[in-house]
């Protein structure tokens, strides 16, 4: 289950606890404060030696969660030519519509794109969807220059000449007609997780030569249940790899069924971050990575060092500004969010670039 590490929160109380004791000084120093944040005083001195400007900027809240960086299992590839296994793909190949998936008696069977199991042999006059699917994912391989194919449930003349310009290409007779055997019919490319058999093994019908995943690698995050309402589907989020490349992601799916776990220790809900630029993880494979999550935001405010912030004897807070001459004043603020060493700050007298004490 994961452990959530909260980078960037803050107590409030934590800091303004600190703020009250510097606020202690800043009552010694000042000989008169009015009886509210909003009352000036101010003291003709040298200019201090420590100052920063109120800036305008964006704070987050940002909550790091454990992830593993990995490939999602994909679809089983049942095998139905019964024979000598010739050829097989290395571990790790991705294949796409139209590629061997490997050889058996040196006959290729071939990836198309399709969600109806191959069943039976595709031959001129049958008719159903499945002669549908076949015109459709060899149209889409462009064997169908001339656009002479009607894509419907008919295997007709243009059908066949399609099929033969397809077997022309990979290197079978060109009959006009598809064996069951020789095709796999999968909704999206896979890559080769591992072979279950190797070359010069028999093959049976109904078997896996080859155990797949998804083609593209996925962030798994196991999101303890009381965290659900942390992230929702379309989330915008970041993923720090092993080597601290930050890159952008989104979250894809969300479990909505709460799953034990193996130790006893509480539940998780099942989440699937998916990065935007994946090549940047290229080779990597059951990697750990962190998912930052921002759970809270204050765009666009006024801010400053929480160090800045001065807690008011009488109730309230303020910050302590300097003009150009080295003149001070209290100018009372309301404070916001806390997040990065810094407070949203705001007030009639509050403006961005101000230069204020930083004790």
């Amino acid at each position: 289950m994961s452990t959530t590490r909260e980078r960037s929160r803050r107590s409030i109380w934590m800091w303004l606890g600190i703020v009250a004791i510097v606020s202690v000084g800043a009552a010694v120093a000042w000989t008169a404060i009015g009886t509210t944040p909003d009352d000036e005083a101010q003291a003709t001195t040298s200019l201090p030696p420590n100052t920063t400007q109120v800036v305008r900027t964006t704070l987050q809240d940002v909550t790091t969660l454990d992830g593993t960086l990995g490939y999602v299992e994909g679809p089983a590839v049942v095998n139905h030519a019964v024979g000598t296994l010739t050829t097989v793909p290395d571990a790790g190949d991705v294949l796409g519509f139209g590629d061997v998936l490997y050889t058996v008696d040196n006959l290729p069977v071939v990836l198309l794109e399709g969600s109806l199991p191959m069943y039976r042999n595709l031959v001129r006059r049958v008719e159903g969807p499945d002669v549908e699917q076949l015109e459709a994912a060899l149209v889409s391989l462009g064997y169908d220059p001339d656009g002479d194919v009607t894509v419907d449930e008919e295997f007709d003349y243009d059908t066949r000449d399609m099929v033969k310009r397809w077997q022309d290409d990979i290197g079978v007779d060109d009959t006009g007609e598809v064996l069951f055997s020789n095709v796999v019919f999968l909704e999206e490319p896979i890559r080769v997780a591992s072979l279950t058999m190797d070359v010069g093994q028999t093959t049976q019908n109904g078997v896996q030569v080859i155990l797949t995943s998804g083609a593209t690698t996925v962030v798994s995050v196991a999101l303890a249940s009381p965290d659900q309402g942390m992230v929702a589907e379309g989330d915008n989020v970041v993923v720090v790899l092993p080597d601290d490349t930050e890159t952008p992601a989104t979250v894809t799916s969300v479990g909505t069924v709460a799953i034990r776990a193996q130790n006893g220790d509480g539940s998780y809900f099942d989440v699937e971050v998916t990065l935007d630029e994946p090549q940047v993880a290229a080779g990597l494979d059951e990697a750990p990575v962190s998912v930052d999550v921002v759970t809270q935001e204050a765009s666009n405010v006024l801010a400053v060092p929480v160090s800045a912030l001065v807690a008011l004897t009488e109730g309230g807070y303020a910050i302590e500004a300097v003009d150009g001459n080295g003149t001070t004043a209290l100018v009372g603020v309301e404070p916001g969010m806390f997040a990065d060493g810094l407070v949203e700050v705001s007030g009639a007298g509050v403006t961005e670039d101000m230069t204020v004490i930083v004790p």
